[in-house]
């Protein structure tokens, strides 16, 4: 971390905080909601695999905090207030997670219950797939990253270092998300089998990579404090693969949360937030009326009641700065 970092965190930010700077932001801001997005909630540092999940301690502080500062409904009340012009009276946030760790389950809920904080938990259709190891793609590539560090690998005709294509200097993330689905599957079952990624990754703290699966999803949906939505099924971005493959993704998540849960699934976070209005269009047809963004790919989206961006909070902050952001992001990224 550089120094600029260093002195933001612990010396810029704790000192906006002590002058209340968090509530100017607030009140500087003409909206009244704002979706904010994490991924996972984990006991200890899991950076070293991936910058997806924020600590426990951290993540307490935060909700304790919304729960003190905002108040919390649910992302359907949220569409509900925005397509009927209602201005909630107090500034409100709603609180997502996306692809479905089953550390949302083990880690996050009991927080998230105990400052009663609602919640939508956006679920990779996968997951309540009958599978002993079901795992989402950017894992398996994290994994990959962490057990072959610093060494020069083969996949294919390709050579890599450090995920970094040595020829091309491409990164292998980027290639395999703009991959279509049947060339992505094949690469990642190759990826998998050839360096052992599954007896590998048992060596690691599960919390930072096992996924919920069907008595999961089950056991998160009995909350009061927690509804579900679809994060499509197996984690593709809808940007680079074909719209009829876009939409059967779509459908098979939905089906399979919907036979899980045996209620109606009409939610979808987008996954790597990508979309277009082709996409769009089929996820309404699919029964999908409520779409949610990370941030708009157009500007006609501001005006669309279908879709919602979302703020993504950090989980590699700490505390101070994670605050400032929330409240900063209810200026460029809250509505109503």
């Amino acid at each position: 971390m550089n120094w600029g970092k260093k002195i933001a965190r612990h010396f810029v930010f704790p000192t906006i905080l002590m002058l209340k700077g968090d509530k100017i932001m607030r009140f500087l801001s003409r909206h009244s909601i704002l979706n904010l997005v994490y991924h996972g909630v984990v006991e200890k540092d899991s950076s070293f695999f991936s910058p997806r999940h924020i600590q426990r301690d951290v993540f307490e502080k935060q909700m304790q905090y919304i729960s003190e500062n905002f108040d919390v409904i649910f992302l359907t009340d949220a569409f509900n207030l925005y397509r009927n012009n209602i201005i909630p009276k107090r500034k409100t946030v709603t609180i997502s997670f996306d692809d479905g760790y089953l550390n949302n389950l083990q880690v996050a809920l009991p927080v998230l219950e105990k400052y009663k904080i609602k919640t939508t938990f956006f679920i990779s259709g996968v997951c309540a797939e009958k599978s002993n190891m079901p795992l989402l793609w950017a894992d398996i590539i994290a994994a990959l990253k962490l057990f072959t560090a610093n060494t020069t690998i083969v996949i294919g005709d390709r050579s890599f270092y450090n995920l970094i294509d040595v020829n091309t200097g491409e990164h292998l993330v980027d290639l395999v998300k703009k991959m279509g689905v049947i060339e992505r599957d094949v690469l990642l079952e190759r990826i998998c089998s050839e360096f052992c990624i599954k007896d590998k990754l048992v060596k690691i703290p599960s919390e930072i990579w096992a996924l919920m699966q069907e008595k999961d999803i089950r056991k998160l949906s009995f909350s009061p404090y927690v509804e579900i939505g679809s994060h499509g099924y197996l984690h593709y971005n809808y940007n680079y693969i074909q719209l009829v493959d876009t939409q059967q993704d779509m459908i098979k998540s939905k089906q399979i949360l919907e036979n899980t849960l045996g209620k109606e699934i009409n939610m979808i976070a987008y996954p790597d937030g990508g979309y277009d209005n082709n996409v769009k269009e089929k996820a309404f047809e699919t029964g999908y009326i409520n779409q949610l963004a990370v941030n708009y790919m157009n500007e006609a989206d501001m005006f669309d009641k279908n879709i919602l961006n979302r703020h993504g909070v950090s989980a590699t902050t700490n505390y101070e700065s994670g605050i400032f952001y929330i409240n900063k992001a209810f200026i460029n990224k809250a509505f109503n």
